[in-house]
């Protein structure tokens, strides 16, 4: 599954910056009718003072409101620099995660469970289909996208269990090298192969 980047931030911040423009003419704008209202006033019926209030307080307002904007945008770059920091620093990393979304068959990848276990590997997809087991007892295992038949397994996401000879079903957690990292609605995830990745993972 290849996936790229999942958010466009040129555009948002085009839009941020475009906003703060139209704000910053109506702040001009504003003053300007402020300051003519004032020069331009009937002396002998000066300017309600109620009015002049209301009129400074949303003056106020509008710059209060500039001043936000701004902010925000400093406050949002420095947000995106860090987290695309902290994604970059994964690339390279060895990760281990409890689900695979895959979408093709690829190069084995080494499941793990936490302890000596001795048994079988047993592969399910996202609704708790047996897709694949391995033929005999190891404690060593790997998988490369393929069912029993050695068929390329439908995309999805797949889970992993060693089954001891006793019946037991013990917990299994694929290994491999981060090769890439994207943000999701879900988080983040990572890719251990052009057609594999994971959100449930752990460095």
């Amino acid at each position: 599954m290849e996936v790229n980047a999942a958010t466009d931030t040129s555009s948002t911040a085009s839009a941020s910056a475009i906003a703060t423009q139209q704000l910053t003419s109506d702040f001009d704008t504003f003053l300007q009718l402020l300051t003519a209202q004032v020069n331009n006033q009937d002396p002998l019926e000066p300017l309600d003072s109620t009015q002049f209030v209301e009129q400074l307080a949303t003056f106020s307002a509008l710059e209060q409101q500039i001043n936000t904007n701004s902010q925000l945008e400093t406050i949002t770059g420095l947000l995106q620099g860090a987290l695309g920091d902290e994604s970059a620093a994964l690339i390279g990393e060895s990760a281990r995660a409890s689900t695979l979304t895959v979408d093709g068959n690829f190069a084995g990848i080494p499941i793990e469970t936490t302890g000596a276990q001795v048994g079988q590997l047993v592969v399910r997809d996202s609704v708790g289909n047996e897709v694949f087991r391995s033929s005999s007892q190891s404690t060593n295992w790997s998988w490369d996208g393929t069912n029993n038949e050695g068929q390329p397994v439908a995309a999805d996401t797949y889970s992993f269990q060693v089954v001891t000879a006793d019946g037991t079903a013990v917990p299994a957690q694929a290994v491999g090298t981060i090769e890439r990292v994207v943000t999701t609605d879900n988080g983040k995830e990572v890719g251990f192969a052009p057609n594999v990745s994971s959100s449930n993972f752990n460095v």
